[in-house]
């Protein structure tokens, strides 16, 4: 009888330190993950937006190129805009590795920060 009254007792001193398990721990674990998975795909989405405004800026300037008379200010402009595009897509990839690097550190598992389906993970194409 003492024998069991000792493992009920190191079973119940086991579990708690073990810390909450019941499901106010699993409702903040499932808010937590829905955050950082929000966050991610939020910069992913970014990434996608500065992606094709960058694909948009260099077919601007191909059709610019193709017409071989384009000057001055409007040769200009689509210039800047491709600059400015290559400049947010590389701001928006750094802005996604500072987040899975935060994510790493702060013990995130890596299923919260999977590539969203309709993402690429290359790099933009110049």
């Amino acid at each position: 009888m003492r024998a069991c009254l000792r493992a009920l007792l190191v079973l119940s001193l086991a579990f708690l330190t073990l810390g909450p398990l019941g499901p106010d721990a699993a409702d903040a674990e499932g808010r937590e993950g829905h955050r950082w998975r929000k966050r991610v795909a939020s910069a992913y989405a970014n990434l996608d937006r500065a992606r094709d405004r960058h694909q948009a800026a260099l077919d601007a300037y191909r059709q610019m190129r193709h017409r071989r008379r384009v000057r001055g200010e409007r040769k200009a402009a689509v210039l800047a805009e491709v600059d400015e595009s290559r400049e947010d897509v590389a701001a928006a990839e750094h802005r996604l590795e500072a987040l899975r690097k935060s994510a790493r550190r702060d013990g995130v598992p890596p299923g919260w920060l999977r590539l969203p389906a309709r993402s690429s993970p290359g790099p933009a194409s110049d």
